[in-house]
């Protein structure tokens, strides 16, 4: 059956993440320069041309400030392809969840900064770095995914940008946050499962998406947007589709 555009929430783990109009149960609330909100998802954008360096890494900011959220209990799952000490202090906002007695695992890609790495395990995250892509043996896993539990809210954050300084200070990216969509949170949560244990027995087609109980379509590595798009057959937002949303590397 095809679906309109507000049925659709897609999130592409290899790369792009297209956020569609949800039904809102409340507002994200922003607390930085650079985000703004639509709907119950939160879009952020970094500017690498600004001489402010929490204006170039404003998508680091969001992060650190949503991790330190986190109290005894909570849980934080991350994966990451390539973390230098430009995102350091990321790195030390998950200690600190630790700290606080959260559950905090991560899993990085082989050129993720072995200093990095070692702080982390240091304070007892749980890291796991991935040969190639964790997912085949070929390719590299492009995956920059935060999972946040916080009580009883799960945010899910996709973002562009890898923890590094050209990633900062040279490009142009962008994350998105949903905190009001625990069927988005199961499932990439259920995903990141798959490379933690390096286990993909099972996992198909019938895998890579599914329906959640809101009515929107989330997909996994390696569906396209195209396959996505060929689902959607109507925009009842006159005149047309006027809100689109893109998030990717």
């Amino acid at each position: 059956m095809r679906r309109s555009l507000t049925a659709l929430f897609v999130a592409i783990t290899a790369g792009l993440a297209t956020v569609g109009p949800a039904q809102a149960e409340g507002p994200v609330t922003s607390v930085a320069p650079g985000c703004t909100n639509d709907f119950d998802y939160q879009l952020c954008f970094n500017d690498p041309t600004s001489s402010d360096v929490q204006t170039r890494g404003v998508i680091f900011k969001r992060l650190r400030e949503m991790i330190d959220l986190a109290v005894a209990g909570d849980e934080h799952r991350a994966v990451m392809f390539s973390w230098t000490a430009a995102g350091h202090g990321v790195a030390r906002a998950l200690a600190r969840a630790k700290a606080k007695q959260a559950d905090v695992r991560v899993i990085v890609g082989s050129r993720a900064s072995k200093n990095q790495v070692s702080f982390l395990q240091k304070h007892g995250v749980e890291v796991k770095v991935c040969q190639t892509a964790c997912i085949s043996k070929q390719g590299i896993n492009h995956v920059k995914l935060f999972l946040l539990r916080l009580g009883a809210l799960k945010h899910t954050i996709l973002t562009s940008s890898n923890l590094t300084k050209p990633q900062r200070d040279k490009l142009y990216n962008n994350s998105v946050r949903s905190a009001r969509h625990d069927g988005l949170y199961d499932f990439y949560r259920a995903y990141w499962d798959r490379p933690r244990a390096g286990d993909w027995q099972g996992w198909g087609n019938d895998q890579r998406d599914a329906l959640t109980p809101r009515g929107s379509l989330v997909l996994a590595f390696p569906r396209t947007v195209a396959s996505a798009l060929t689902g959607v057959e109507a925009c009842p937002i006159p005149p047309g589709c006027t809100r689109r949303r893109a998030a990717g590397r």
